[in-house]
């Protein structure tokens, strides 16, 4: 089994894997900054080496993508909730993407105009885990899947089985905060490796609340020294985070 990539005009960290019943060959369609060998193809940047092909078992990944095992292939989602993977299965063939729109066109299938409920469908996962939907209708019939936090094992006859990704334990606060900062910079540290064909650099955003000033001091600790706020439109102005910034 091997994976044949081809590089298409769209956004740079999308990508679509074609996987047909009893594939020898996986299709991996991929914007031109997803990182592709003969093993694996990534969007985005993990905690661990970037020569390490075991992503599967990073303790915090911001990326997607699958990595080759005996069995077939494993697809990971991301570490969080705020990005889905979809998937949707037509007759021999199994489609699953990063990118709604881009699984949508490649498949040429449609929203169904008639159905009124896909903000909360595919929003579900803000309300927890045990609350979120994991398939929704598209029009004719069709059933788009979606897979959040989870790996996704997919054998010859196009079977899967979902796991869901490890989850950190902490001892105390201070064990907390160590394993968090340890974790920024190993992100840091793979985002910015001279082996990546793209690579990134940091910015956090800042503003009167809590959540942004605090994630801001825990970057600043690995480097991070750029930061962005709003004041428009109008009703952004008082949320500004300008002068904590140059507190900070």
């Amino acid at each position: 089994m091997k994976i044949i990539y081809k590089i298409c005009d769209i956004p740079g960290l999308s990508w679509l894997a074609e996987l047909t019943i009893n594939h020898e060959d996986i299709i991996v369609y991929v914007g031109k900054n997803v990182e592709c060998n003969k093993q694996r193809f990534v969007s985005g940047v993990w905690d661990g080496d970037f020569d390490n092909s075991d992503i599967i078992s990073a303790q915090f990944a911001c990326c997607s993508g699958g990595v080759l095992s005996k069995e077939g292939i494993t697809i990971f989602t991301p570490s969080h909730l705020q990005e889905s993977l979809y998937s949707i299965k037509l007759k021999n063939t199994f489609y699953i993407s990063n990118s709604l729109a881009f699984l949508l066109a490649h498949t040429e299938l449609e929203l169904d105009e008639n159905y009124y409920s896909y903000e909360y469908d595919l929003c579900s996962a803000l309300f927890g885990v045990k609350k979120q939907i994991k398939q929704t209708q598209l029009k004719n019939g069709y059933i788009l899947t979606l897979h959040r936090y989870c790996n996704i094992n997919i054998d010859a006859n196009l079977n899967y089985i979902e796991t869901t990704k490890s989850q950190m334990k902490f001892d105390d606060y201070e064990d907390y905060y160590n394993k968090v900062i340890n974790i920024l910079r190993l992100i840091h540290k793979n985002a910015t490796s001279p082996k990546r064909k793209y690579r990134y650099g940091m910015i956090s955003t800042i503003s009167q609340g809590y959540d942004a000033p605090a994630t801001s001091v825990l970057v600043k600790n690995i480097g991070c020294n750029e930061v962005i706020t709003f004041n428009r439109p109008k009703h952004y102005a008082s949320d500004c985070g300008t002068e904590i910034a140059k507190k900070l």
